[in-house]
């Protein structure tokens, strides 16, 4: 007779759920235990041990509703429950803290009782059921081949991304202009994103040639109502292969391939729009975080004219939609790390020039005009040693250097309109602003 055969003879009524448990939920987890020498509440404990386990870190769907099963219909009113909830806990207290799972809270009330659980388990049996994403993202990453603390940290992490309720800019920037929230695992980096903008950035991914050894390697995408989440190595437990470069001209090499690399593949014309929906040259003028008080004065100081900014900007934004270029459109030091390229959610169709124009016109690299053109005869040269197209073209390099001033104030007219996301009231913030409004009146 078998053991769970054995455990099954051995109780008597109202114990149906126990045996539906046993073969159901945890039979690898009851093998090789004499269950001749537990009473019932020890053999519960031990179930109840390893589903609240399974509870915490949000592994198999299929766990929460079994768990549901057990706390309903059978120990909802056992005093020891408490107990063993928290002494779970204590056990993976440091995992639990790395995965920031989102019943801790719940545990650690002070009024805590197994309804209060109950409720917050629902609650996420309910989240949980649309969440297939997460089985499969672990299953792309090797499924059973990862180890079980690799899994639980990845999956609480993954849940905690797809709460979020939206991926608005003002909601979760950290840096830059893209929409995104990130966190990392060991060998892996994770991206929850817009699906659109992560299509954009598989593209670049998925195209395999001489821009392979600048980019991270891909390791799944997962699209996720009208969000997604991409998968990708971690860059920075790798060391470049290019140390030996200079950094002042590496950024220009960098891009020269970038630009070289992705000839072939389709993008829209590059854009921004602002957090109010507008394009840059206006969000400028639309006040977010400040909306009175100090900051408010400060925003209103620090705006543009709109008409003369549209004489210029508009024309030129016409002309650039005759590019051809795909450009990364987001390229800053932020986005080098370790000497790989990252974050292709902004990618488009642009000049090159207008690639070198938004690093350049960072307010950390001061650079003025004449500055800017001997960067743009460097990348010339760069380029055209990696591309015979590009090399066989004098005049296209001559009109890079025609439209460089336009490039250049439109870019930091870029740079200013994403302001209005920041904090007037920061004292580096408003001076970034005012450093973007100084040299822009200069232009115009």
């Amino acid at each position: 007779m078998s053991k769970i055969a054995v455990y099954e003879d051995g109780f008597k009524d109202g114990l149906e759920n126990y045996r539906f448990i046993l073969k159901t939920l945890i039979p690898s987890y009851i093998e090789g235990i004499s269950l001749f020498y537990f009473n019932e509440q020890e053999i519960t404990e031990r179930i109840l041990a390893e589903d609240i386990r399974t509870i915490l870190f949000s592994i198999d769907s299929r766990g929460f509703e079994k768990a549901e099963d057990i706390y309903t219909n059978i120990i909802q009113e056992k005093p020891w429950v408490k107990r063993i909830v928290l002494s779970t806990y204590e056990k993976h207290r440091q995992r639990f803290q790395e995965s920031k799972s989102p019943v801790e809270e719940v545990l650690l009330k002070p009024d805590f009782n197994v309804q209060t659980l109950m409720d917050c388990v629902k609650k996420t049996i309910a989240h949980r059921s649309s969440l297939k994403i997460i089985d499969e993202i672990l299953t792309d990453l090797g499924g059973n081949k990862l180890s079980e603390n690799t899994r639980e940290t990845i999956a609480a992490n993954l849940e905690l991304l797809l709460l979020l309720d939206s991926t608005k800019d003002f909601q979760i920037t950290t840096n830059g202009f893209t929409s995104q929230k990130t966190f990392t695992h060991d060998d892996y980096f994770f991206k929850l994103d817009q699906f659109d903008r992560l299509e954009n950035e598989f593209k670049i991914y998925k195209e395999s040639n001489i821009f392979d050894s600048y980019k991270p390697g891909l390791i799944t995408i997962r699209p996720y109502n009208n969000n997604g989440i991409i998968v990708l190595e971690n860059i920075k437990n790798k060391i470049s292969p290019r140390k030996n470069e200079v950094v002042s001209m590496y950024v220009l090499s960098l891009m020269a391939k970038f630009h070289t690399a992705f000839k072939s593949l389709s993008f829209e014309q590059i854009t921004y729009a602002g957090i109010h929906n507008q394009p840059y040259w206006i969000e400028g003028s639309l006040p977010n975080r400040n909306k009175k008080g100090e900051g408010y004065k400060r925003f209103i100081e620090t705006t543009l004219p709109r008409k003369e900014l549209e004489s210029r900007i508009i024309p030129y934004r016409i002309l650039q939609s005759g590019a051809q270029t795909v450009i990364h459109g987001d390229f800053k030091p932020e986005n080098i790390v370790n000497g790989y390229l990252v974050d292709y959610a902004m990618v488009g169709r642009a000049f090159e020039v207008d690639e070198l124009a938004y690093y350049f016109s960072d307010m950390r690299f001061n650079c003025s005009m004449p500055q800017f053109h001997n960067a743009i005869d460097k990348y010339i040269k760069i380029r055209s040693k990696i591309d015979p197209r590009f090399a066989a073209h004098p005049d296209y390099h001559r009109f890079l250097h025609s439209i460089a001033e336009d490039a250049f104030l439109t870019q930091l007219v870029l740079r200013h309109g994403v302001m209005n996301k920041r904090d007037m009231n920061d004292p580096e913030k408003f001076q970034q602003r005012q450093y973007y409004q100084h040299r822009i009146l200069e232009m115009i």
